[in-house]
């Protein structure tokens, strides 16, 4: 806990001046100030934090994490570090994260999953990294009813679509508004990905 320590510490010296406030401001305002010199600090840290995921600098992650920082903080739109960082094609950064102690299989606002994120954009390797972890499930859902297979379809990977469906991927499942894993493809343009699902 020394970088909160430390942060704490800036707060308070930012708060000092040339003309100590009376008691009662001290009273009515020192909590209010310090709170939100705090959340000014935190969405900084944060924004350095997530950074470091997208970018893949490991060393600066496992600074934060060993002082304290929690490890699945996450952005407004829910995504955590492990998230970004699958998204991005962070692989190494994913596996650390894991290691320091990230849940792999947290969800953002939408429901999405980092394995959803990595299948979005192609990441073969990651997937597999994700799919190993015990709490992944092949055919997990987000909030519309997507899965990666879905994902994969609608990126066009026909090497992750293969790997999804040997890993158990049920190819024929729905999303909420009666879309599957060809119909997707299809929808893209796909149809070479489309048929290859659909010739399983």
């Amino acid at each position: 806990m020394k970088a909160w320590s430390l942060v704490f510490g800036l707060f308070v010296a930012g708060c000092s001046s040339t003309t100590p406030p009376t008691a009662a401001t001290v009273a009515s305002n020192a909590s209010t100030l310090v709170d939100q010199r705090n959340a000014e600090a935190m969405a900084e840290l944060k924004a350095y934090f997530f950074d470091a995921a997208r970018t893949g600098d490991n060393v600066m992650l496992e600074k934060y994490v060993t002082s304290g920082f929690p490890v699945d903080v996450r952005t407004p739109q829910g995504y955590t570090a492990l998230i970004l960082a699958a998204y991005h094609g962070q692989k190494d950064t994913v596996q650390k994260l894991i290691q320091l102690g990230a849940d792999p299989c947290a969800r953002d606002n939408r429901g999405s999953t980092a394995l959803m994120g990595a299948t979005f954009k192609g990441e073969l390797s990651i997937a597999k990294l994700l799919l190993d972890q015990s709490c992944s499930k092949v055919d997990d859902r987000n909030r519309q009813g997507q899965t990666a297979a879905m994902y994969a379809a609608l990126a066009g990977n026909s090497q992750l679509i293969e790997m999804l469906r040997k890993r158990g991927a049920n190819l024929d499942l729905k999303d909420d508004v009666g879309n599957t894993a060809a119909s997707l493809a299809h929808q893209q343009g796909a149809d070479d990905i489309a048929r290859q699902i659909e010739n399983k």
